[in-house]
């Protein structure tokens, strides 16, 4: 997705915008939002939907209760989306603001700008309003919307029955002000319930009601914490009641002029807030951004491995100011040791591609500077993502140290001298990695169709059965003697890749590397390696080298001092879980981090939940041990 604007346009007027969803001006509707969204804002929030009809704005204003009313607003959504935007539906319920004779509210307490006397709900009604609410979010989301925002200010019905001048009930529904609010509060949870955990929930909260017996500042905290804790995504500001007698949106406005409102409850909740009113020109925006006014987060990234380069590139495009660091030269991590592995070229154009990114999306790239905590507690950032990878575990027995000894760091990075026999410890993806690099001779077989045709015994003449009938690879004698060792009896690469496993096994075979299975290391001297096997039986390979494969440590140094600062520290990648290392998992990692940084607390699960397909693959895979 491309750079979006940071800010929201202004919703439609509710009655006029309710209006077009009839069919005569479906089409024109559709129009201005596909324009909208050409135009990349970052969210569309339409006017006021109602849940029911009294708690329609007008008589012939629009509400969503219906499927055929569904099917209406796909075609408006279906545009947006089509145009990369996204876009999001306000459920307004009037309340005693109502231009009908079926208006209810919290109390029979007629508007001043109001036409009718409302009619007070029951208890009961109370409940079905809540319902009615839940269920016009469940049909928004089937009719394409990405998220709804629940319209608790203007002094419409929400509104109504938190102030204790509009609501005289003596029921749970009012009287202490625990009681006005949970009204909105189930709302909220009623929503959530119905819409899942994958959709947006804005809460538009009535910051500053501007009317002399409305809400206390501590009263509008305390009900943003319970709208948080009720699962809303985002809370929007709302400015003042319709019936105030104070501007808000005129032009007699000063641009900007209420976003101290947003700033004064930045710091009460963790979700994002979003600042309104007046906010009508770049400028306005930026300067709202750089006073801190907004919820725009300033990201460290430390670690421009796989999970350090998708979370910042996601996070930029969400319009998050991101820095990333490392101590290298050059982005990467262990991409820059794989991409030297033959046949994972491939990777060179992976970091190509966030190279580019890396750029496009805006994010400062600060290469060859170790930062330590001191660096990322200077006020400079909100927030600290630690992508900084992993250190080879090394091996625990006599002789460890021995020169002998190597990591595959300093094979595949440093590029140590290796001995004509060679012991590899650690049968995982980066053993056969290693092995595949020191027995390779050439040039890699993915750059030439004449030399992967004549390794895995091709016929590029077509002239035999099946293209590979009587045809030999045809492979140059490796340039010296491996043996790929691990404690576990099971299958060498078991858990590598399950399309492409086979072949990175046949590879070897064909490179003669000898896999050996269940044993124990003693120790590493000069006569070579040291081991015991399956059968118990003392063995000594006289190896010149024994390369250490055997696992990874995360590298998490900065969180400990950083988390005694009191910064928000997040763990990604091989810095949150080594096992094996695994680039797609990294990235993914990177890009779900960044989908909810906003809203993310440290330690929150970053993994995709299994499919179907894959829980049934594990259970099998058991029996093929």
């Amino acid at each position: 997705m491309s750079n979006r604007s940071r800010g929201w346009p202004p919703s439609s007027p509710s009655g006029a915008f309710a209006a077009m969803y009839h069919s005569h001006a479906a089409g024109f509707l559709t129009a201005v939002l596909t324009f909208r969204a050409r135009g990349n804002v970052g969210l569309i929030v339409t006017g006021g939907i109602a849940p029911n009809r009294a708690g329609r704005v007008s008589p012939l204003a629009a509400k969503l209760t219906t499927q055929g009313e569904v099917n209406a607003h796909k075609e408006v959504t279906k545009a947006v989306h089509d145009n990369d935007g996204k876009i999001a539906m306000q459920i307004l319920h009037s309340g005693r603001y109502g231009y009908h004779p079926f208006n209810v509210a919290p109390s029979p307490i007629k508007a001043p700008i109001g036409w009718f006397t409302p009619r007070e709900l029951s208890s009961s009604a109370v409940e079905s309003t809540i319902r009615d609410y839940a269920s016009c979010a469940a049909r928004a989301r089937e009719a394409g919307y990405d998220g709804v925002e629940i319209m608790g200010s203007e002094g419409y019905l929400i509104n109504q029955f938190i102030v204790e001048h509009t609501n005289k009930r003596k029921d749970q529904w009012g009287g202490s002000y625990e009681n006005r609010i949970r009204f909105p509060v189930e709302i909220v949870k009623a929503v959530r319930a119905a819409v899942g955990k994958d959709f947006i929930i804005i809460f538009r909260l009535s910051m500053l009601d501007l009317v002399e017996k409305g809400s206390t500042w501590e009263e509008i905290v305390q009900l943003a914490k319970e709208i948080e804790a009720a699962g809303a995504t985002i809370i929007n500001t709302g400015i003042g009641w319709h019936e105030a007698r104070i501007p808000t949106i005129a032009t007699s406005v000063p641009r900007g002029g209420f976003s101290w409102v947003t700033q004064k409850m930045k710091g009460e909740v963790s979700i994002p807030l979003i600042t309104t009113n007046r906010i009508n020109m770049p400028d306005v925006a930026e300067q709202i951004i750089a006073e801190g006014r907004a919820d725009v987060q300033r990201i460290a990234v430390v670690g421009a491995g796989p999970a350090g380069l998708s979370f910042s590139t996601a996070a930029a495009t969400r319009g998050h100011e991101v820095t990333l660091f490392d101590q290298a030269d050059a982005i990467g991590g262990q991409f820059n040791m794989a991409k030297t592995i033959p046949g994972k070229e491939e990777f060179y154009e992976t970091l190509r591609y966030f190279e580019k990114q890396l750029k496009l999306k805006g994010v400062k790239v600060k290469l060859g500077q170790r930062v330590d905590s001191s660096d990322l507690t200077t006020g400079a950032f909100d927030k600290v993502v630690i992508a900084t990878g992993v250190l080879p575990r090394m091996l625990k027995i006599p002789g460890a140290d021995h020169p002998k000894v190597l990591s595959y760091i300093d094979v595949l990075r440093n590029k140590a001298p290796v001995g004509k026999k060679v012991a590899i410890i650690g049968a995982g993806g980066i053993g056969f990695d290693v092995a595949e690099f020191i027995t390779h001779v050439g040039e890699s077989t993915s750059s030439s169709v004449d030399a992967f045709a004549r390794e895995w015994g091709i016929d590029t003449t077509n002239s035999v059965r099946g293209g590979v009938a009587g045809i030999k690879p045809d492979i140059p004698p490796p340039p010296r003697e491996v043996y790929l060792m691990q404690r576990k009896s099971r299958k060498h690469g078991k858990d590598l890749g399950k399309t492409t496993g086979w072949i990175h096994r046949l590879s070897l075979k064909h490179r003669d590397v000898k896999m050996i299975g269940g044993v124990s290391y003693d120790k590493v001297d000069d006569e070579g390696l040291h081991y015991t096997d399956k059968k118990g039986k003392k063995q000594v390979l006289a190896v010149d080298n024994v390369i250490v494969c055997a696992g990874q440590v995360p590298l998490r140094e900065l969180e400990k001092p950083l988390q005694e600062k009191g910064v928000t520290v997040f763990r990604i990648g091989g810095a949150d879980e080594a096992g094996e290392l695994d680039a797609k998992r990294a990235i993914d990692q990177g890009a779900r981090l960044a989908s909810k940084i906003e809203t993310a607390k440290p330690g929150d699960p970053l993994e995709a939940e299994p499919t179907l397909s894959a829980k049934v693959f594990e259970f099998l895979g058991k029996f093929q041990q």
